[in-house]
């Protein structure tokens, strides 16, 4: 998510294209973590919307985009457990082993964004090439779905990779995630 110090500015005086782009960026990722935690994607949903609301209301508070995300990921995950303690639909044990899971799928939940943004920085053929990978196409099912030669996937695969490595080196995580997926 590319927000600069100036966009924040801009946010702090009601610049609602900044909070249009954050929510836009956000809003998917909110809805995968809040679903992870209870299944019911109407509340998921209404529950991402009113964590919108409350930033909005508190957003000359933020400084960066790292503290609008926790915000936003503590904000839903909260807002969840109430609901759920307010159905009484799950044990306490299980509301217990939502905190200790949350902290795994926002990191998995951020990888994803981070890596996911940094294939579609790629240049055109090489996105798409990497985004076929991604989807567990081979090479070759990848040149014929894109009518290119073999030898071509392989390079621009390999070309990609190495920019990706590049990209991700401080994010562990994303490194991780990248071989495993496609590798």
């Amino acid at each position: 998510m590319d927000i600069t110090r100036e966009d924040i500015i801009r946010l702090k005086t009601g610049d609602t294209e900044v909070f249009d782009e954050i929510y836009n960026k956000m809003f998917y990722s909110l809805c995968v973590f809040g679903l992870k935690i209870i299944p019911e994607v109407d509340v998921v949903n209404d529950v991402v919307q009113e964590s919108f609301i409350a930033f909005w209301s508190k957003k000359e508070q933020f400084d960066d985009l790292i503290k609008i995300k926790a915000y936003l990921y503590t904000s839903v995950r909260n807002k969840i457990l109430t609901e759920i303690r307010n159905k009484h639909t799950e044990s306490i044990e299980s509301q217990l082993l939502v905190g200790v899971e949350t902290n795994n799928y926002i990191t998995l939940e951020e990888t994803y964004c981070l890596l996911y943004d940094s294939i579609n920085a790629l240049s055109g053929q090489t996105s798409k090439i990497m985004r076929l990978a991604l989807k567990g196409y081979g090479n070759n099912e990848i040149a014929i779905s894109l009518n290119i030669s073999i030898n071509t996937v392989k390079t621009l695969k390999k070309n990609a990779y190495a920019k990706l490595r590049e990209k991700l080196r401080d994010n562990f995580f994303a490194l991780v995630l990248l071989s495993d997926l496609l590798y």
